[in-house]
């Protein structure tokens, strides 16, 4: 139903190709031009009725150790608990995404 309704949208590593960074940026934080590396990452986003958009699934590649992607998504609406390791791996995981 939520893919039938469009509320589903995926952001691939592909998409983010060609975004610049370091460089100039990276100039402008530290002085000099460095090149920035990141993990490769994926982000499967549903879109709320108010049209925001929130990150229900992400993807991070373990290119470098030949290990398969790895999977994360929030943790079970019960543990509330921000120190909960479940909340902190699903806060890392939306960190990592957005440097991508």
């Amino acid at each position: 139903e939520v893919i039938e309704e469009g509320h589903l949208f995926e952001i691939t590593t592909d998409d983010l190709i060609g975004i610049p960074h370091g460089g100039n940026m990276s100039k402008e934080l530290t002085g000099t031009d460095q090149t920035w590396f990141v993990v490769p990452a994926d982000c499967l986003l549903y879109q709320r009725n108010d049209g925001s958009m929130v990150p229900v699934q992400i993807r991070l590649e373990n290119q470098n150790d030949g290990e398969p992607p790895t999977f994360w998504a929030p943790p079970e609406p019960g543990i509330t608990d921000l120190d909960h390791p479940k909340q902190l791996a699903w806060l890392f995981a939306k960190m990592w995404f957005r440097c991508a």
